[in-house]
């Protein structure tokens, strides 16, 4: 058996059999038609393997297997194994490689100890658990995040959570947004905006007025503004739309200044005019 972290479980097909395990992270599904969990490979205290299919303990289930049809690396893809996952017990490959040392003794061990093609290319229940990436895990993962964030929660943040989760939960489920959807969180599609039209083009006038220039990308980025994200300006039309709409909106609101400056000197005027008709 090989040397790694093992743990006992109760084999959900038998509850009257236990069996051990690699300590993978949880959850791990059992097997609907068979036996064991998917992705997982377990032995009994002997240090055998068990069939996913019948459930008995072999020292080389290689050849076990042909009985119920399947070849290894059908075997392997059939209950999520990885493609150099050894289908002997630890004892009879040290038997092997002792006894063996001709051509077809090489032949075989490069066989055997394959090395598993990446995630990307060829997906098993076992690299899941083994990393941490299966569904359950990265819906979790997620769920976790958007209580941090809170549920309209970017891929931004996702990553700070844990990096790279935006892009697992895309390969595994998508998108981003259908993994947030599956969760009930609010979809990013819909733009939910924090802030107003109103509040970005104010916050320009303001920024206009105290530093004579319109902010461009450098004053988002360093923090000069209220609305810190300058590229999600772009789902409000974008840097120019907005500058003209910051004009307008200064504009009106140098008339408005104007003619609240005028309205005193007005009045007065109105007030000696009356007072001049009176005397009359």
């Amino acid at each position: 058996m090989k040397k790694e972290t093992l743990t006992k479980k109760v084999l959900p097909q038998n509850p009257e059999v236990e069996v051990l395990v690699p300590n993978y992270k949880e959850p791990i599904l059992p097997i609907v038609d068979g036996y064991g969990w998917y992705g997982l490979q377990s032995y009994n205290k002997e240090g055998q393997l068990m069939c996913h299919e019948c459930g008995v303990f072999m020292d080389n289930l290689g050849n076990h297997i042909r009985k119920h049809g399947l070849r290894p690396r059908e075997y392997r893809k059939k209950y999520g194994l990885m493609l150099g996952h050894r289908l002997v017990s630890h004892g009879t490959h040290l038997k092997i490689s002792r006894a063996k040392s001709t051509e077809s003794c090489l032949k075989h061990l490069a066989e055997v100890r394959k090395p598993c093609h990446g995630i990307g290319k060829y997906s098993t229940a076992e690299s899941y658990n083994k990393h941490g990436t299966c569904s359950a895990q990265l819906l979790s993962l997620l769920s976790n995040a958007s209580e941090v964030y809170g549920k309209d929660i970017s891929k931004m943040e996702a990553n700070k959570y844990r990096p790279g989760l935006s892009n697992i939960l895309r390969e595994r489920f998508g998108s981003f947004n259908k993994a947030k959807q599956l969760i009930n969180l609010v979809d990013n599609q819909k733009h939910v905006r924090k802030y107003s039209n109103q509040i970005i083009l104010e916050d320009m006038c303001t920024f206009n007025t105290k530093y004579h220039y319109w902010p461009d990308k450098r004053d988002y980025v360093g923090g000069r503004m209220i609305f810190s994200s300058y590229w999600t300006l772009f789902s409000y039309g974008g840097i120019k739309y907005l500058r003209q709409e910051a004009m307008r909106l200064k504009e009106e609101q140098d008339t408005r200044v104007d003619i609240a400056k005028k309205i005193p000197k007005i009045a007065n005027n109105i007030e000696m005019e009356s007072a001049g008709f009176a005397r009359r």
